[in-house]
């Protein structure tokens, strides 16, 4: 079921203000995953992903019969970000490997391209590796499988947590080992270490929860 603003067809039917049926029972969504303004992820009981809003996947057109395959699976992690027109979907396989459909600008595909780039089918970005990821509105984030952090994209707050606040368009190393699990808001990041504790790097007014509003840049 699904509802609420819908510009970018991200509900995979009109706008509603109540819950209205995506898919019928015995459809097999088990999962969901709502983007930032205009994208949503869907995954079903057989590991398959599926995508609904604009430019996820097939063509520079919006999604707006229903959810459509982005990728047969199973997939073991999965984001979305991005904003309004221009959302992108991170995923991972079995085998490690990083996978990307959708709007690429500040380079947050990590792929050594810092300019905007549409991605209408499933792209490879690396062949192993990577356990968990995470999407933001203009950078992204992965967790390898040693716990190593790995940052790329947009970061004019900070967010990347490497020390600056200079873009990168290729995987960056902030964290050595530890990571167990990411989230990027907005221009923000969070990440887990194995040991419970939570951290946080970038655009801060408050939303780092470490008691004051200054940015963190690592």
């Amino acid at each position: 079921l699904a509802f609420g603003q819908n510009h970018g067809m991200q509900l995979g039917i009109g706008s509603q203000n109540v819950p209205l049926q995506v898919a019928p029972p015995g459809s097999g969504f088990v999962e969901v995953a709502a983007g930032q303004n205009s994208g949503s992820l869907f995954v079903k009981a057989d590991g398959s992903l599926w995508g609904a809003g604009s430019k996820l996947g097939g063509e520079d057109s919006y999604r707006d019969l229903g959810p459509s395959q982005l990728d047969a699976g199973p997939v073991t992690s999965y984001a979305i970000g991005g904003y309004n027109t221009g959302n992108y979907a991170l995923w991972t396989r079995p085998d490690g490997s990083l996978w990307v459909v959708g709007y690429g600008n500040y380079g947050k595909f990590g792929n050594g391209n810092s300019q905007q780039q549409n991605i209408y089918e499933p792209q490879q970005l690396l062949s192993s590796g990577v356990t968990a990821v995470a999407a933001g509105t203009e950078h992204s984030l992965i967790v390898k499988t040693d716990g190593s952090l790995w940052t790329t994209g947009r970061n004019d707050h900070g967010q990347l947590g490497d020390g600056a606040t200079d873009n990168r368009d290729t995987w960056f190393k902030v964290v050595d080992a530890n990571v167990t699990a990411v989230f990027a808001g907005s221009s923000h990041s969070l990440f887990l270490k194995n040991d419970g504790t939570l951290w946080g790097m970038g655009s801060n007014g408050g939303k780092l929860g470490d008691g004051n509003a200054t940015d963190s840049h690592v």
